[in-house]
């Protein structure tokens, strides 16, 4: 009888159905970021239902999107930066290269806004400050700490989006 071996054995406790929906709930949880969040609380409270018309429109243009990008991936086995470099002229990559950059510096900057400002809501320091904190723990997790350390902490933090649920069934209640 074939002894395992520790690689065997890793696969075997990283595979499953656990495992699966893990992952998956943690790719569901990383689109509602803070500034996401930000942007729908805020139009939500000035339009109300007004806007809904648009989630039809704007869903199968983000689908294709993603498809796109996903099938240009396992097509070329390149990714888009890669595809255009390749294929275009260096000028375009570099216009597309430097708009994403700034796109999303301009989000990660909203999403630090987002955390400070939740944050504020329990703990009453100036809004800078809970970014700069909220910015040098990020930053130390991703220098110092494990893989593994930050895929638990999302793990964890995925669950709750199960305030929405709550939300809810709280507000069909009022």
């Amino acid at each position: 009888m074939r002894q395992q071996s520790s690689q065997d054995v890793r696969e075997k406790e990283n595979s499953g159905l656990g495992r699966t929906l893990g992952r998956g709930f943690i790719s569901g949880a990383a689109n509602d970021d803070p500034s996401a969040i930000g942007t729908y609380a805020s139009a939500g409270a000035r339009f109300g239902p007004d806007i809904l018309w648009t989630a039809p429109v704007t869903l199968p243009m983000m689908f294709t999107i993603v498809y796109l990008s996903a099938k240009l991936g396992q097509v070329s086995g390149r990714g888009l930066f890669q595809v255009i470099h390749d294929f275009y002229l260096r000028w375009l990559l570099w216009l597309v290269l430097t708009g994403v950059v700034l796109g999303n510096m301009i989000e990660a900057a909203a999403d630090l806004g987002g955390i400070a400002a939740s944050i504020g809501i329990f703990a009453p320091l100036p809004t800078p400050l809970l970014v700069t904190i909220t910015a040098g723990v990020i930053f130390a997790l991703q220098v110092f700490g494990s893989y593994t350390l930050i895929r638990n902490i999302f793990r964890w933090l995925a669950l709750t989006l199960v305030a929405y649920v709550a939300a809810a069934v709280l507000a069909s209640l009022i």
